[in-house]
């Protein structure tokens, strides 16, 4: 079983590349859309790239009505950060040194720690969700 669980490694590698970067996700689209134009069914196509048929129809349409290049994935608005650019590159620097150096107990961060120094520090209130993002992205 070594073979599949290789392949199991490599295919979540190349999801998680295809999450982080929108080159390589906008590539993939059209990769699908390629072969649904050479005449391969919706079905094999979702088998091959693990996509719902739902959404490579998504695409077909997309790009048939658009062009391929509408299926670039373009900059989203979303709710505004809560954290000033100056707070939040604060909380960035402070999460790169340990908790006992900014005067918190312990040797290593956690959600609910950066979530009482925010507060303590800076005097904004962030989410335990937001907290733990700061930490796994920002670090």
């Amino acid at each position: 079983m070594p073979a599949k669980t290789a392949k199991l490694r490599v295919a979540a590698e190349v999801n998680e590349i295809r999450r982080e970067s929108p080159e390589a996700r906008y590539r993939h689209k059209v990769e699908c859309v390629g072969l649904l134009a050479e005449g391969l069914s919706y079905a094999a196509v979702a088998k091959a790239s693990h996509h719902d048929p739902a959404t490579l129809k998504r695409w077909w349409r997309k790009a048939s009505k658009q062009g391929v290049r509408s299926l670039y994935e373009t900059p989203r608005g979303g709710r505004p950060s809560k954290l000033s650019s100056q707070v939040r590159a604060e909380v960035l620097a402070a999460i790169k040194r340990q908790p006992l150096r900014v005067g918190l107990p312990g040797y290593k961060w956690t959600g609910p720690k950066l979530v009482t120094w925010v507060e303590m520090k800076c005097g904004a209130k962030i989410s335990l969700r937001t907290a733990q993002n700061l930490l796994r992205n920002g670090a």
